[in-house]
């Protein structure tokens, strides 16, 4: 490949499910219009395991995340490249009445749906709860995304989740930037040197990059 400088074959790439409903999908089917011979494959996953997928060589590239209050464990024998940071945002039922930008401690008494614990964004968002002084009372809890939001809109609770997971149009729910504290998501692409190192790989790293920013 590097020879030739040939862009077609076959990438396989894992990702987390709201980066790969966004700018990955655009991201490919941008690659789809440049670049015909290059053939995805997209392995929605979460970041543990897109990374062992990607050491075990069953993929090219791995787009994880990374929140505050909870590192990401990345070998250092891969390459790293960070996409884009976005913010968490408080998801409310439509016409909460609340404050236009809340912080944390305003939503405390409210009823929360919630990413269970073991998840990256929901040990986030509970450690910057009890940060806030209040452990919240969570009444779903799920690891889809979309369930979650549509959780909020049926009134079962309030959310706090990256603004990429959050569908516009898909469930009747306001979306609120948050004033305190501002969380953060970073996302990243990761790969190994070996196949970073192929232009067929490279051409979609940087479609990645693109796309996200």
């Amino acid at each position: 490949d590097r020879i030739g400088g040939s862009l077609s074959g076959p990438v396989a790439l894992a990702a987390v499910a709201s980066a790969a409903a966004t700018f990955v999908s655009d991201a490919v089917a941008g690659l789809r219009e440049s670049h015909p011979g290059i053939a995805v494959t997209v392995t929605a996953a979460e970041p543990a395991r897109a990374l062992e997928l990607l050491l075990a060589g069953d993929v090219d590239l791995a787009v994880v995340d990374e929140y505050d209050h909870v590192p990401l464990a990345v070998p250092e024998f891969v390459i790293a490249r960070e996409l884009c940071a976005e913010p968490l945002v408080a998801v409310l039922p439509s016409g909460w009445p609340g404050k236009r930008r809340p912080g944390l401690a305003d939503l405390a008494g409210a009823d929360w749906v919630m990413p269970p614990e073991d998840a990256a964004c929901g040990l986030a968002v509970r450690i910057a709860c009890r940060s806030a002084g209040f452990e919240p009372s969570v009444r779903w809890e799920t690891a889809d995304m979309l369930l979650l939001v549509r959780c909020v809109a049926a009134g079962h609770g309030v959310a706090v989740l990256p603004r990429l997971s959050v569908a516009d149009g898909v469930a009747g729910v306001d979306v609120r930037a948050l004033r305190d504290p501002v969380l953060r998501r970073r996302l990243s692409a990761v790969g190994r040197a070996s196949a970073l190192a192929r232009p067929v790989v490279a051409a979609v790293a940087e479609a990645l990059a693109t796309a996200a920013r």
